[in-house]
């Protein structure tokens, strides 16, 4: 039987404990881990991240959770997941560094 949205039997956090955890990581330090940037509590400036990602055996705990801007918790996303990163071209077809 699938898990519903609201149900914790899979052991994430989720509803008002996830948002309280998401403040709590924020105000300890309100930049993105990866790059420095600030980052806004409100709206969809960042991304609560788990450092070890739980199907790697991570804890769902706040030691565990970072926080990252949109475009690094891509990055990092992908990078767990074992995809390298695409290669952008300018108009002329050479690779952006």
């Amino acid at each position: 039987m699938p898990t519903a949205k609201w149900d914790s039997n899979d052991g994430r956090l989720r509803g008002r404990a996830l948002q309280a955890r998401r403040l709590r990581v924020w105000s300890l330090d309100p930049h993105c881990q990866k790059c420095g940037k600030l980052v806004d509590y409100l709206g969809d400036s960042f991304q609560l991240d788990h450092k070890v990602p739980l199907y790697k055996d991570g804890e769902d705990t706040d030691e565990n959770c970072q926080v990252l801007c949109l475009p690094c918790h891509d990055r990092k996303t992908m990078q767990d997941m074992g995809y390298r990163e695409r290669v952008e071209f300018d108009k002329e077809g050479r690779v952006k560094w």
